[in-house]
């Protein structure tokens, strides 16, 4: 567990969204939860993500919304693929405009309009299964 780094009392629950790093062979996943750009710069200001030594996917904090993925943050970690799980028919119109545009050079995909994600590390990649549509294979960089 990344975030938070102790017991916190703030007034927003999302404010102390726990944030996971799991290391696999030469993969990483980061799981945001509803961790939003403040804890994001205090991930950066703790020394993570640390050096690139994996291939990384980035599981969006705050469902995409416009108050995560901060652009520093985005560049520091350099995920290769993004997920951001979100409602078919959310209210809030997540993943925001915003966060797609700091993250329109990383293949991204949503949990609401494919009916949900299969996500697989493969030799090659990522292989990105939709509930709904063709499988389609991420390369590693």
């Amino acid at each position: 567990m990344r975030w938070p780094p102790g017991p916190f009392e703030l007034p927003d629950a999302n404010m102390i969204s726990q944030v996971l790093r799991v290391n696999w062979r030469d993969r990483e996943l980061w799981l945001m939860g509803d961790a939003m750009a403040i804890q994001e710069r205090d991930l950066l200001d703790l020394g993570d993500p640390g050096p690139l030594r994996a291939h990384r996917l980035l599981k969006a904090g705050h469902h995409g919304s416009a108050s995560a993925s901060n652009p520093a943050w985005i560049e520091a970690l350099a995920p290769e693929l993004v997920i951001f799980t979100v409602g078919r028919k959310n209210p809030f119109e997540f993943p925001s405009p915003r966060t797609l545009e700091t993250l329109k050079a990383i293949p991204s995909f949503a949990t609401g309009p494919s009916g949900g994600l299969r996500v697989t590390a493969v030799a090659e990649g990522w292989r990105v299964e939709p509930g709904r549509g063709s499988t389609r294979l991420v390369p590693l960089r």
